[in-house]
């Protein structure tokens, strides 16, 4: 008989916990009436060989040789020829990749690893997580195009007719290319929802920075930046560029080098090298181009202003402004659109540590690759070191919006577009984990899903790698009412972490080549 309610008990327990905890698992527990579209952002690109191998740019280490052979015209103060040894170096690395310039079309043996067909679907059906790997080369609305068959081919393998978007990272450019072309048009009608993770739609300090020739590194964000080893590590988007311009001349210059000594040098090498780079090459990666906003036109004017560019970048120009003049400025509209019909608004925004050190912006909260504030769509957030200010705290909460204040005191999410159906991560960035996607892919079910649906999820929220799972941040962050300084840059020893940083210049020079493109 004990042992009869021993396990009655068990299974009660079991149910009960199913019930306050199985919204998060419906997307794996049951089977939805819709299917998942994950669109992951940018992705490799590999050239594939007639004898069956593959490369990806840069994976060969004799370009990294080769422009570490050349760092004395550098340090020499020879700076366009060092600007023609290294373009030298690159173009042949970056042709075999390039799209056309005609009608952006791209290499017939280049492509993404994991390019999509019915087999592929098939075998994704178990999951209900069905992956689009986009290559980021080709105009949005080329990709809305494919992801259209893509989406019509899920259907059809699957027998659902409604869909739900889980966007990271670039995936949102689609995603809202996408939205305008096919389902705005259509009053969203398979529509189930959508979820932003890691969003770049709003723009990138490093894009704003690099595409408009408007590099600016301060001494906080650089002494921050290099305090944190592991932001050094990430690579793989147009941050690469001025990892590539920063590793040269500190790994040249050995210690002592400061943010107007790197200032110094990209002035050099702002239109010797930089602009031609990323006009041949990174300006016709298009869903990159997408992430210039504000600063558009002089985007435009810093890269396509040569005699004859409007006639020999035609299309690609064409795109860009087709995006920004038309897609652009109803994202908003389109979102709202979407939540008044009930369906699901999700955007998580993300902070683990520094951007990139390219700009005054760069020393607020991000992910090491994009700003919180552009993540969420408008948040008011801390420095990286920083808190918000007591007296601004108090204001907000004088309003009745203090529960919009993370217990950090670092982000006010109040000032979100939609404050009630954005959540914050701390202690993650932008090269996240397949646990991570997991614990997000959970919350996709919830109907209705905001800061209000269900205390268990609250807005601000930990993630806790080991465990796999986000946790409330108010449970593992110390509690802080604001501070009525300005927030502290950096935690001293400058010139001892750069000592650490060159030791490890030439392994991160390294990726910077392998992941480049």
């Amino acid at each position: 008989m004990k042992k009869t309610k021993k396990i009655f008990a068990v299974l009660l327990a079991a149910v009960l916990t199913l019930c306050v905890f199985g919204g998060a698992f419906t997307a794996f527990a049951a089977a939805p009436d819709y299917a998942v579209i994950y669109l992951r952002g940018s992705t490799d690109i590999y050239k594939y060989n007639s004898d069956g191998t593959k490369y990806t740019l840069y994976g060969n280490g004799d370009y990294l040789s080769a422009v570490m052979n050349n760092m004395s015209l550098l340090l020499t103060g020879s700076y366009d020829a060092y600007a023609y040894r290294v373009l030298s170096i690159m173009k042949p690395a970056y042709d075999p990749f390039r799209p056309s310039l005609e009608d952006g079309s791209v290499p017939g043996d280049t492509h993404v690893e994991n390019v999509w067909s019915r087999a592929s679907i098939v075998r994704a059906k178990k999951s209900n997580c069905f992956e689009y790997f986009m290559d980021d080369r080709l105009s949005p609305f080329v990709l809305a195009d494919d992801l259209h068959d893509f989406i019509n081919t899920v259907k059809d393998v699957t027998g659902k007719s409604k869909i739900f978007f889980y966007a990271r990272c670039l995936g949102p450019v689609l995603l809202f290319t996408y939205l305008y072309k096919y389902e705005r048009p259509n009053d969203y009608s398979d529509l189930k929802g959508v979820m932003l993770s890691f969003s770049t739609h709003e723009g990138m300090a490093i894009s704003d920075a690099m595409f408009t020739g408007n590099v600016n590194i301060t001494s906080a964000a650089l002494d921050s930046w290099m305090d944190d080893q592991s932001v050094i590590s990430v690579s793989g988007s147009a941050g690469s560029l001025i990892m590539f311009l920063m590793d040269n001349v500190v790994g040249g210059l050995g210690s002592g080098v400061s943010a107007s000594t790197l200032n110094r040098y990209y002035g050099k090498l702002k239109y010797n090298l930089f602009k031609p780079l990323l006009k041949e090459y990174y300006a016709l990666r298009l869903s990159y181009m997408a992430c210039v906003n504000e600063r558009f036109d002089e985007m435009m004017g810093y890269l396509f202003s040569d005699e004859g560019d409007d006639v020999k970048y035609s299309y690609a120009i064409s795109q860009m402004r087709a995006y920004h003049n038309n897609v652009y400025p109803v994202i908003n509209d389109m979102l709202s659109e979407i939540k008044e019909q009930g369906k699901n608004v999700i955007i998580f925004a993300d902070y683990g540590g520094q951007q990139y050190p390219v700009s005054e912006e760069s020393e607020y909260l991000g992910d090491f690759r994009v700003g919180t504030k552009a993540q969420s769509i408008g948040a008011t957030v801390s420095k990286v070191n920083g808190t918000l200010t007591r007296s601004y705290i108090e204001s907000r909460k004088s309003k009745g919006l203090g529960s919009y204040i993370s217990a950090d005191a670092k982000v006010d999410a109040s000032t979100c577009r939609f404050p009630d159906n954005t959540f914050f991560v701390s202690n993650v960035n932008h090269t996240w984990t397949d646990k991570y996607k997991a614990a997000e892919l959970k919350l996709i079910d919830r109907a209705g899903f905001d800061i209000n649906y269900d205390s268990s999820i609250p807005q601000f929220l930990f993630w806790d790698e080991d465990a796999g799972k986000l946790v409330p941040l108010s449970d593992v962050a110390p509690h802080s009412d604001g501070s009525d300084d300005a927030p502290s840059q950096g935690s001293g020893g400058f010139f001892s972490r750069i000592i650490a940083f060159i030791t490890g210049v030439f392994a991160r020079i390294r990726d910077f080549f392998v992941r480049l493109f």
